[in-house]
């Protein structure tokens, strides 16, 4: 099966503990996250989150993912998918992975592995662009975040 992947990382001069409580602090994403504009469910291997997505200035989606790997500090994973599974599928990974060069730090990456019967026609669109520019601000964010001083 054909697999499209979108993958972007940034240097968080911050804990990885850190960068983990602010990524799965769901209840402040309206105040800081700029893709990921809302999110709620709990934080287990199975369980269903709800997600509300800025997919550009005007378009958002709202998505309901379960969750497939919960790793403190290191992975949160899920797959979304259509009410048809196969029509088009998001296995997305957001990874948190110690950085020498950071003296503390982190990688933090995400990526998602896109695949299923519609992908080639979400793909011959704009997905891919939207896809990118969400996941770079909320890196900058994320980042922006998880290096200011504690409150």
């Amino acid at each position: 099966m054909a697999r499209s992947v979108i993958k972007t990382e940034v240097l968080i001069a911050a804990p990885a503990e850190r960068v983990w409580a602010e990524l799965t602090n769901f209840d402040a994403f309206p105040s800081w996250n700029p893709f990921m504009l809302e999110a709620s469910g709990g934080l287990g291997v199975g369980e269903e989150l709800k997600v509300k997505l800025a997919m550009g200035k005007r378009m958002r989606l709202t998505i309901t993912p379960r969750l497939t790997v919960v790793r403190e500090s290191e992975e949160l994973r899920w797959l979304a998918t259509l009410p048809v599974r196969g029509l088009f599928d998001v296995d997305r990974a957001f990874e948190i992975k110690p950085e020498p060069s950071q003296r503390g730090g982190v990688r933090f990456i995400q990526s998602e592995s896109c695949s299923g019967a519609l992908r080639p026609l979400l793909f011959a669109g704009d997905y891919e662009e939207r896809v990118y520019n969400g996941y770079d601000a909320l890196n900058l964010a994320l980042r922006e975040r998880a290096e200011a001083p504690a409150a």
